[in-house]
């Protein structure tokens, strides 16, 4: 969606079908695994990041909530049974893939493990805000900052 990434694309309504399928693809992956071979031990691996607000106020939360559930809760939340995120479908409005009868009940296939990948935190700000209405952000002191800040 960012374009970062191959094929640098930077289509919402196109990384929305993708992330679908992905998740989609995974649960029926799952189920024929299983029916070959039960005893097999399957999960996914996921990319989380914790999303901090960039200070107390309520647009920064809100944000940072957002921000949360089309990163983290968009994958997890279908993971687990409990669909989309009604706040991020909102959020991206018609922009969603067309989701099929059926499709978040092959998402939520039963998972043995879930592997997370964690790299960094996220400070997410109401770009909206003006720097006077928000309170100056608290830096923790320390040394433990990689290359990526």
């Amino acid at each position: 969606m960012m374009g970062t990434h191959a094929p640098g694309r930077t289509s919402l309504a196109e990384a929305l079908t993708a992330a679908h399928h992905l998740l989609l693809s995974h649960g029926r992956a799952n189920r024929a695994l299983r029916d070959l071979a039960p005893e097999l031990q399957l999960g996914i691996v996921v990319n989380l990041d914790d999303k901090v607000p960039a200070s107390q106020h309520r647009g920064d939360i809100a944000a940072a909530r957002l921000e949360d559930g089309r990163m983290n809760r968009w994958y997890l939340d279908p993971l687990a049974g409990r669909g989309y995120p009604d706040d991020v479908m909102a959020d991206y409005d018609e922009a969603m893939a067309e989701i099929h009868a059926g499709d978040l009940d092959e998402i939520a296939a039963p998972l043995d493990f879930l592997g997370i990948n964690y790299y960094q935190r996220h400070v997410v700000a109401d770009h909206a805000l003006g720097d006077e209405e928000r309170p100056a952000p608290v830096i923790r002191p320390g040394p433990w900052f990689t290359e990526m800040g």
